[in-house]
């Protein structure tokens, strides 16, 4: 009796093709690296978990299979489409270009497709940390900090703040976004609605919750303002059930940075006090476990 070939192992694995597989990569990937985040800034982390965590993330298929889950959820929700629509909407973009006119800059951190490349009226600079694409520079975004004198019209960052590993880098970042974009420009961005969605009713609803206690959308909006940008209302910004849509305009920023954010100065000392005795805090990492943002200091 002959013995079947196995058919051979690809050396690439092959490109997803099931939302619902996206949609399993995506939420895990989310919940190891957040998981992963919260053991390393413990005071003893513990390496076995560690271990296993990393292993998990392995087998998944690490960034390279979150890329692709990314680029086939991106598909069925594309923010690039609302990001051309709302630029046509407020006269920033027209199909007709003017003979002096002059096409956008944009700055598109964390591309995913070519859409955005390929729109006229748009000169669009695309970077991503694990780019799959030749028009797509493979880039950290805060290797943006060496660059001086450069400044968008337009910058747009999907789903990246939300994967940044730390309260300060995300800050950071923002801070980086505003000084790259020029005055009255758009910043278009996009996070998952659990991001700010904190312990409580909201999520008592059934709702899914990653912020920390008291870090919800008016918070972020109000951390958001002290970095510079204005959050333009409906239909510019808009939520949908998974995702919160944001398209803000930069303007002077408000309180000075490296200031205790309003929702973590908002406890109570009752609550400051409950929390001390039922987990010890790493002083480091305060709000360790849940997301927030901290922008830094300046002076």
């Amino acid at each position: 009796m002959k013995s079947k070939k196995r058919k051979p192992i690809p050396i690439v694995p092959p490109k997803m093709k099931s939302l619902k597989r996206a949609r399993h990569v995506t939420s895990s990937f989310h919940r190891i690296t957040h998981a992963i985040e919260r053991i390393e800034s413990s005071a003893r982390p513990d390496q076995a978990q560690l271990c296993a965590l990393r292993r998990e993330l392995h087998e998944l298929g690490g960034r390279d299979a979150y890329q692709q889950a990314s680029v086939l959820t991106t598909a069925r929700c594309s923010s690039s489409s609302w990001v051309i629509k709302t630029l046509r909407r407020l006269g920033r973009l027209t199909g007709a270009k003017k003979p002096e006119a002059s096409d956008l800059r944009v700055l598109e951190v964390g591309a995913i497709n070519t859409e955005l490349l390929t729109t006229r009226g748009l000169e669009v600079r695309a970077i991503d940390l694990l780019a799959q694409d030749p028009k797509i520079e493979k880039r950290d975004v805060f290797e943006l900090e060496k660059e001086e004198g450069k400044q968008y019209d337009v910058i747009v960052c999907s789903m990246v703040i939300n994967c940044i590993p730390t309260a300060q880098d995300r800050g950071r970042m923002l801070t980086l976004l505003r000084r790259l974009l020029r005055d009255h420009g758009l910043l278009f961005l996009t996070l998952p609605i659990s991001c700010l969605t904190p312990p409580g009713p909201a999520a008592a609803g059934g709702k899914k919750t990653r912020a920390v206690p008291g870090f919800d959308r008016a918070a972020f909006e109000s951390l958001l303002r002290q970095a510079g940008f204005e959050a333009r209302s409906s239909p510019d910004s808009k939520t949908s059930e998974k995702v919160v849509f944001l398209c803000l305009e930069s303007g002077r920023a408000g309180l000075p940075g490296g200031q205790v954010p309003s929702f973590m100065a908002s406890e109570s000392s009752q609550q400051r006090a409950s929390a001390q005795k039922t987990k010890p805090r790493n002083q480091k990492h305060p709000h360790k476990g849940g997301f927030f943002v901290v922008l830094p200091n300046e002076g």
